[in-house]
C-alpha cells in the first residue's frame, strides 16, 4: 500500500516528501492501492490487526499570522491486517462494534490542524515564536490536545517526522473584523483536553493526579498587522470527587464518591498545574447555590478555603437565580482581576513581546457548557476592548457594543464554540445560545433549549455508553485483545424496547378495551386505569435504571496514553 499526501506545495514545509508505507513492516496487508491523504491519524490496533486512519478531506478555516489552519471534513479507516474471516463469529461482531465507535469519533466535525503552526495545541504566550524551527512541529506540541499521538507512535518511532502532523479536536474559527477604521483578524481556539475526556454524565469531577472532566483551553487571538494579542480563558468539571449517575431521571443529583480531604489533595495538584501553565486562578462557579448543585457549590468554597492559597479565588454566582441581565454584577466583581491579569502582546515581526497574561479565569457550572460560554463570551469581549485601546484603534471609554456589524460576528464566533463544545460533550447544541447571540433570552431559544435539553435526556441514558467507550477506545484507553473475553455484553432483546413495548401494550390495551360510548365516570376510570399502569411501568423502570441505562463496557485507565 502506498499513502500519497493531497497538498498543495506552499502547504507544507520544504522537508515534506511522500513515504510508502510498507516501509512500516508487517503494518500493511499485500494489495496495493493509492490512498489520497492530507493528514494521518496514525494506526489503531484491533482484533484483525493494524488500521490505518486517515484524513482524506480539509476545509480551510483560515489564516493566523501566515500559517494555514484546517478543519479535517473527511476520513477514511483502512484495514491492513489479516482477513476478517480468521476471526470468530464473537470476534467478528467485537470489531464491527469497534470500527463503529471509531467512526463515531471521527464523524465529529470538529478535528483541525496546520502542518507550519503549534497554534492548535499550544496557546500564543507559550510560543512566542509562531515559526517553528527545525525541532519537528510535533515534538512541540501540548500533549493535552495532541488527540492523534497514540496512533502515531509507529511513526514516531521509525522518526518519520515529516508524515506526523498533531490533531486537535475542539473548535477554530477565523474571522476578518473592523472596527472603526482598524481591520484585524479575530480568531478562537478552542482546545478539548485528551485526559478524561468523553461524555456529560459519564465523565465528572477529577482524579487522583488533579485532571478534571471537561477540561478546554479556549484562546481568543488578534492579529492586526505585525501585533498579535491573546487572552486565555479554562473551564473544567468543579475539581472534587463527584458523579452523576444516570438513572432514568431528568438530572441526577451529584454525590460525592471519596472523603472531602482526598479532594483536597487532588485538587492541590490540580491547582498547582494550573497556575504553573497559566498563572493566578480566579474560579467563577456558575451552579446553583440552592437544590441539587447547592451541595457541590458548599464543597467547591470549602475546598478553596482548604488550600489557603493566595493565588486561588472563589467567586460564586447563582446564573439561574438572576439570569443573564445580573451579568454586568458579576463583571463589577472581578473588575480587578480583569484588569490585573491582562492579556499576552507580540510583535510578529521582531519577536517583542510586550506584555504578558497573569492569570485566567476558571469558569465552571454543572456541565461547563451553557452557562460557561455566557461568562466567557463577556470576558473576551473585555479583553478584546482593551487590546484595541493598546493597538490606538479606539479611545479608553469606546463602546464596543454599538459596533453592530462587528458584535454580530463576534457574538456568532462565540455561539458557535458554544454549539460544538457542547456537541462533543452532549450529542447537542449549547443552550442558553440566544443570550450569547442576542444578549437576551428569546422564544425561539427557549424552544430550542427544550428541544436539545430531551435530545440530551435521550442521550445521556440510552447512548452515552456506547460514545464514552468510542472515547476511550479513540484516545488508546482499552487495547482490543482476541486473548480476552469479549467486554460487550449481549442481550436478544434490549431492556429499553421492553420498556417501550410494555408502554405501548398498556396504553393500546386501554383504549380497545374502552367501549365506544361511555359515561362519564366509566371513561374517567379507563383513564385512571392507563394512568396507574403507566405509573407502574415507570416506577418498575426507575427502581431497575441501571437495567435500562446505556453505560460504557470497556474498562479503561484513568489518562490517556500520551507517550
Amino acid at each position: 500500500m502506498e499513502i500519497s499526501r493531497l497538498r498543495a506545495a506552499s502547504d507544507v514545509a520544504p522537508s515534506f516528501a511522500p513515504l510508502p508505507a510498507c516501509q512500516l513492516p508487517g503494518e500493511c496487508g499485500a494489495d496495493e492501492e493509492t490512498i489520497g491523504a492530507c493528514a494521518l491519524f496514525g494506526i489503531v490496533k484491533l482484533l484483525a490487526g493494524p488500521y490505518l486512519v486517515v484524513a482524506t478531506g480539509r476545509k480551510k478555516v483560515g489564516v493566523v499570522a501566515g500559517h494555514k489552519i484546517y478543519k479535517i471534513t473527511a476520513t477514511r479507516i483502512v484495514h491492513c491486517g489479516a482477513p476478517m474471516k480468521a476471526l470468530s463469529q464473537e470476534q467478528q461482531e467485537d470489531e464491527k462494534r469497534y470500527l463503529e465507535m471509531l467512526e463515531h469519533v471521527l464523524a465529529v466535525p470538529t478535528f483541525y490542524f496546520s502542518y507550519t503552526t503549534t497554534l492548535l495545541t499550544r496557546r500564543a504566550q507559550s510560543c512566542p515564536t509562531l515559526v517553528p524551527g527545525n525541532t519537528p512541529l510535533w515534538q512541540t506540541a501540548d500533549e493535552r490536545f495532541f488527540w492523534n499521538k497514540h496512533m502515531l507512535q509507529p511513526f514516531i518511532l521509525n522518526n518519520l517526522d515529516e508524515w506526523i502532523v498533531p490533531i486537535m479536536m475542539g473548535h477554530i474559527e477565523i474571522e476578518t473584523c473592523t472596527v472603526e477604521s482598524t481591520t484585524f483578524t479575530l480568531c478562537l481556539f478552542s482546545r478539548r483536553n485528551i485526559n478524561r475526556a468523553g461524555t456529560r454524565l459519564n465523565m465528572r469531577g477529577l482524579d487522583e493526579e488533579g485532571t478534571v472532566a471537561n477540561n478546554v483551553e479556549t484562546e481568543q487571538v488578534v492579529v492586526a498587522g505585525t501585533r498579535l494579542f491573546a487572552y486565555v480563558q479554562t473551564r473544567g468539571s468543579i475539581p472534587l470527587f463527584w458523579h452523576q449517575i444516570p438513572d432514568l431521571s431528568y438530572k441526577p443529583a451529584p454525590c460525592l464518591t471519596k472523603p472531602f480531604e482526598e479532594s483536597i489533595k487532588a485538587a492541590s495538584l490540580h491547582f498547582g498545574e494550573q497556575q504553573k501553565l497559566y498563572g493566578r486562578q480566579v474560579c467563577i462557579s456558575l451552579i446553583d447555590q440552592r437544590g441539587k448543585e447547592l451541595m457541590l457549590a458548599d464543597q467547591f468554597k470549602a475546598l478553596v478555603d482548604a488550600l489557603k492559597s493566595p493565588h486561588i479565588k472563589y467567586i460564586p454566582f447563582d446564573y439561574h437565580k438572576g439570569g443573564s441581565k445580573s451579568l454586568p454584577i458579576l463583571m463589577e466583581k472581578v473588575i480587578q482581576d480583569r484588569q490585573s491579569f491582562g492579556f499576552f502582546s507580540e510583535d510578529l515581526a521582531t519577536g517583542t513581546v510586550f506584555a504578558q497574561q497573569t492569570g485566567t479565569f476558571r469558569t465552571n457550572c454543572l456541565d461547563n457548557l451553557d452557562r460557561t460560554n455566557v461568562v466567557q463570551t463577556l470576558l473576551a469581549q473585555d479583553s478584546l476592548l482593551k487590546q484595541l485601546v493598546s493597538l490606538g484603534a479606539v479611545p479608553e471609554r469606546f463602546n464596543l457594543a454599538e459596533q453592530k456589524r462587528f458584535m454580530l460576528c463576534f457574538k456568532n464566533v462565540w455561539a458557535n464554540n458554544a454549539d460544538a463544545i457542547s456537541t462533543q460533550y452532549t450529542g447537542t447544541r449549547a443552550l442558553k445560545n440566544d443570550v450569547t447571540r442576542t444578549g437576551k433570552r428569546t422564544l425561539t431559544g427557549c424552544k430550542d433549549d427544550g428541544t436539545n435539553s430531551l435530545v440530551r435526556y435521550w442521550l445521556n441514558n440510552f447512548r452515552d455508553g456506547f460514545h464514552q467507550d468510542s472515547y476511550n477506545l479513540f484516545l488508546g484507553l482499552y487495547a482490543p485483545s482476541s486473548s480476552r473475553p469479549t467486554p460487550f455484553t449481549r442481550h436478544t432483546l434490549s431492556a429499553v424496547m421492553v420498556l417501550l413495548a410494555a408502554i405501548v401494550v398498556v396504553l393500546l390495551a386501554t383504549w380497545v378495551l374502552m367501549p365506544q360510548r361511555v359515561d362519564g365516570l366509566t371513561y374517567m376510570l379507563f383513564v385512571a386505569f392507563a394512568a396507574v399502569a403507566l405509573y407502574i411501568v415507570l416506577a418498575v423502570m426507575r427502581r431497575n435504571s441501571q437495567l435500562f441505562v446505556d453505560q460504557p463496557s470497556l474498562p479503561a485507565p484513568r489518562k490517556s496514553k500520551t507517550s
